[in-house]
């Protein structure tokens, strides 16, 4: 058994052109979107438990919320395998491990200043 939530989300669409807007005018239109979302007993309370906290105004806020910080999270991600690798890609250092520490803690104080 599982209890749906209805949430509704914004839409930018810059090429969109209102009935009320001349083509041409303004940047576009907010497109209200919904999307129903089944969840179990537990996981609806706990929902409910977080909005009941203040934090959030209603369900659809903390699962905007949500979705930000895993976009967040997956761009993060993202960074990090490009640095793993772009470090792959670079080779073998001929500097030993003292050297490279040395640059780092150059660089970081470098940056402080």
């Amino acid at each position: 058994c599982s209890t749906a939530i209805l949430l509704c989300s914004t839409f930018y669409f810059p090429s969109a052109v209102s009935q009320t807007t001349p083509r041409g005018k303004g940047n576009g239109l907010l497109i209200p979107s919904t999307i129903n979302v089944s969840l179990s007993g537990p996981m609806k309370e706990w929902v409910e438990a977080q909005v009941k906290g203040g934090q959030y105004g209603n369900a659809s806020d903390y699962i905007r919320d949500l979705i930000r910080h895993d976009q967040e999270y997956k761009e993060k991600q993202r960074l990090l395998r490009e640095a793993i690798q772009a470090g792959l890609d670079s080779g073998v250092s001929n500097k030993t491990v003292d050297q490279v520490w040395e640059e780092v803690k150059a660089r970081h104080t470098d940056a402080g200043s």
